[in-house]
This record gives structure tokens, sequence and C-alpha cells, in this order.
């Protein structure tokens, strides 16, 4: 796995989640207009949303590499020809009471259509998602409110 794929992974994701209008509205917090934050975020979230200036709000969706390396590279004779790192999207979402997770569900289910099967062949490296499955997570917090997660894991096909 080189930088540039890692690169390039990440721009397509991006670049297709944001790019999306429906996953745009199901992101916009609290029935503010869709852009009204960042709401997409690769490898962490800061403190501080780069379009909104304030503390992201949820719902919104956060992508990491989970691995990557020589363990992900196949190749032929001293040629490398695929490698096939993972990434989680997680999609992150807070409610008071009850707890429903019909929304992180939606976004969840948007993201899928949009990656799993997606193939990009023009670009380099040319890129193919999977999702291989999902896990949906409640924590309990204090004050009643409860932090909601759904992670999948997708394996990038890199060539």
């Amino acid at each position: 796995m080189t930088i540039n794929e890692t690169a390039t992974i990440d721009s397509v994701i991006y670049a297709t989640l944001t790019g999306d209008a429906t996953l745009m509205n199901l992101l916009a917090p609290n029935n503010l207009p869709a852009g009204y934050q960042q709401s997409i975020y690769a490898h962490l979230v800061p403190e501080t949303d780069p379009v909104s200036k304030k503390t992201p709000r949820p719902p919104y969706i956060m992508f990491t590499q989970e691995s990557g390396g020589q363990q992900d590279e196949y190749g032929m004779a001293l040629n490398r020809a695929v490698s096939m790192p993972l990434y989680r999207v997680t999609v992150w979402d807070t409610q008071t009471g009850g707890g429903s997770s019909v929304l992180a569900q939606q976004v969840t289910d948007r993201i899928g259509f949009l990656l799993d099967g997606l193939i990009r062949e023009d670009i380099d490296p040319a890129v193919a998602f999977r999702r291989l499955h999902s896990n949906l997570q409640y924590e309990d917090m204090d004050g009643g409110k409860i932090y909601i997660s759904i992670g999948s894991i997708y394996k990038v096909f890199c060539h």
C-alpha cells in the first residue's frame, strides 16, 4: 500500500459521499440546511468543523483505513498486482430517550448504495469497493443521551 493509494482512496470516498445530495440532506443536523457543516471526515473528527466553525453536530460520518501494508498486497513474481486495504466508514448519531437508530441506518444504507460495488478505473490506481459487514453499537451516556454508531467495513481493491 502506497501513500498515493491511500490519498486516492480517501479522495474517492470523500468525493463520492459529499457529491450525493440525498446523503447530505440526511446529514443535516436538527433541520439545518444541507452543507451547514462538513459532516464527512477522514480519519478523525475535528474539534471545530471547517465549514460551520463550531463543534460538529451528529449525525456525521468518519472514515478511516483499518489495515494496509504488505499483508494486504499480492503480486506476481516481483511485481505488485493488487493491494486490498480495509476501510471503516462509521456513522455517528445521538438520541435522547429511546435511542432510535433509524437515521443512522438510513445514512449507512445510503453509503452502502454509493460505495458497495463502486469501481473507478478512470484514476490511478484503479479502485473498487466491496462492503464486508456492518456493526451497530449503542453507548448510553449521562443525562439520557445515547450515542449510536454503525461501522461498516469495506475492502478496497487497488490495482
